[in-house]
């Protein structure tokens, strides 16, 4: 690879970056970017895997309250 291809290279990463909204001039600021959205990103899908444990669990006790009052009322019939 000559000079001229490494030129080349680095003019479209940097403007592919600049595109994307990265400040090149500091970029140990771009990779604390990139890291708070990494860290952005396990936090939102622990978030939503526990809301859906949620909505699990209150739909279960809301099935099983349904059961045991229709059984109850089965039983209060019966007798």
């Amino acid at each position: 690879m000559d000079d001229r291809e490494k030129q080349v290279i680095e003019e479209t990463v940097h403007c592919t970056l600049t595109k994307l909204g990265f400040d090149l001039s500091d970029p140990i600021a771009a990779q604390e970017d990139m890291h708070f959205l990494r860290s952005l990103r396990h936090i939102t899908q622990a978030a939503g895997t526990k809301a859906v444990m949620t909505l699990i669990g209150l739909c279960t006790i809301a099935l099983a309250g349904g059961v045991l009052l229709a059984v109850g009322k089965a039983l209060s019939k019966a007798l």
